[in-house]
């Protein structure tokens, strides 16, 4: 709907009762990303900078927002980063989301074999993660690998059969990226701002499975 101003007080009336936590400071980040308002992103990071058990959450959005803009070299040096505090958090699963969301942007950007090492790595970082092996299963899709892709998604859809968000969400995207790979695209390539729509939605999804 668009309505950010509305939103943003939303989160500043949560905020005045207390309500306070990571998720609004990154929902006012993307807020900020939103309407280009580089002072308020980086208000942001500076209170994720402050809080080591949820630095790695801003060094990820920020990933994100180099990425978007094309700073590729920023982007990998930000995700280092977050991996490396999630790490320090004792949070490994998030640090591999990071890594696997990592080897999506790689994809996208046209270097499969970084792609699959990420995924790879990614995998090792917290081999028993749902969240990390759905993504990292969505970048094989993507990096030309597809034999590993469905693999890990036929895991996914046994693991967690009564999982609607796995059922309904990821497995589809998993096997449509898989065919949509075998299949030529009707006037060329997706734009590459395109391509970061659907990795959005994909880790914004990726998120809440790290928060449960």
């Amino acid at each position: 709907m668009q309505r950010f101003d509305e939103a943003r007080q939303i989160i500043q009336q949560a905020q005045q009762r207390n309500l306070d936590g990571y998720v609004l400071h990154g929902d006012l980040y993307a807020l900020a990303f939103l309407g280009s308002d580089s002072v308020a992103m980086a208000r942001q990071q500076l209170w994720f900078a402050g809080e080591p058990e949820y630095e790695n959450f801003g060094l990820s959005l920020s990933s994100d927002a180099e990425a978007y803009s094309g700073r590729l070299r920023n982007a990998r040096e930000a995700t280092k980063r977050a991996v490396d505090s999630a790490i320090r958090a004792d949070n490994k699963e998030s640090g591999a989301v990071w890594m696997a969301i990592a080897s999506q942007r790689e994809a996208a950007y046209g270097f499969p074999a970084e792609a699959r090492r990420l995924a790879v790595e990614a995998l090792k970082l917290a081999p028993t993660s749902r969240a990390a092996e759905s993504e990292a299963a969505l970048a094989f899709a993507m990096s030309s690998d597809p034999a590993r892709a469905e693999s890990l998604a036929q895991d996914l859809g046994k693991r967690f059969p009564l999982d609607t968000q796995m059922q309904s969400l990821w497995v589809p995207a998993i096997k449509a990226q898989l065919s949509r790979a075998h299949a030529p695209i009707p006037g060329g390539e997706p734009a590459l701002g395109d391509v970061f729509q659907q990795l959005q939605a994909l880790s914004t999804a990726a998120d809440s499975q790290c928060r449960l």
